[in-house]
């Protein structure tokens, strides 16, 4: 149930650990990876003398020695869902790292990430991306819910307008694959994903006159279309219709959204 907890854990922004703004990082996904886990028992019911490492120690603890005898290697990491947000933690704390030294940039290539943490983790990526140490790339098909969640940002106007650091939000450029083949690549400034703009989608899908009143009985009963959606297998066969054979490049995605991040800065 690690996704269930969808609370912040409030933490120090390891480019500026001075900063008041702390970065808001969901619960559940933080507790996963960082969470020290309990000691084990041995069929006897004593408790194993070994040291807790959480797994994003034992992780890392593996890969720097690769690195060190290995100079020509990169980190990439990925995942699907809940393994994607997982990867875009692991990746930020990775290039963020003071402690272990990996090769830069980190890149994650995730599929149907959940958002992981609100503004102030954002801004933490997008300074990685513009000092050259992480990339990201995130997949998402068209009317695959998931990626629009958690959300807080449409309950309530008051928190839309006053409580930006509580709201979550998506890092990285996104690439929507469509069930055609066709796929779009959205930039930080015009990337918002929401259950309102999913739903709106979803209105649009099936029908302009059916209306948000029937919005909730079409989920219902088209639930297996949009868990299609999200399933690695339809990700999987969308990527590989025009995607896969695109000439476009990760690097060629990143010259324009550090270029966007940039102009943004300037403002």
């Amino acid at each position: 149930m690690v996704d269930a907890d969808g609370s912040f854990c409030n933490l120090d922004n390891p480019l500026n650990p001075n900063s008041k703004e702390k970065m808001g990082i969901h619960h559940g996904f933080f507790e996963y990876l960082n969470g020290t886990p309990k000691l084990r028992s041995n069929k006897e019911g004593e408790k194993k003398e070994e040291e807790k490492v959480n797994k994003y120690t034992e992780i890392m603890r593996k890969l720097v020695p690769l690195f060190e005898e290995y100079s020509d290697y990169r980190l990439y990491v990925t995942g699907h869902s809940l393994g994607a947000s997982l990867a875009i933690l692991f990746a930020v704390e990775a290039a963020g790292s003071s402690i272990y030294n990996v090769p830069k940039p980190v890149t994650c290539i995730n599929f149907a990430s959940p958002k992981v943490g609100n503004v102030n983790f954002r801004s933490c990526f997008q300074s990685l991306e513009v000092q050259g140490k992480i990339r990201c790339i995130r997949f998402v098909n068209a009317g695959d819910i998931i990626p629009t969640l958690p959300d807080r940002q449409n309950f309530s106007l008051c928190r839309n307008l006053h409580c930006q650091p509580s709201v979550y939000r998506h890092c990285g450029p996104k690439v929507i694959l469509h069930a055609t083949g066709d796929y779009e690549v959205a930039y930080e400034k015009d990337d918002a994903e929401t259950v309102w703009k999913f739903l709106r989608e979803v209105r649009y899908t099936f029908g302009h006159g059916i209306g948000f009143v029937m919005m909730i009985p079409t989920l219902i009963r088209f639930k297996n279309f949009f868990l299609t959606n999200h399933g690695c297998a339809t990700y999987l066969s969308r990527f590989n219709m025009e995607f896969a054979h695109s000439d476009l490049y990760l690097n060629d995605i990143y010259k324009r959204e550090v270029k966007v991040l940039k102009m943004k800065g300037k403002k």
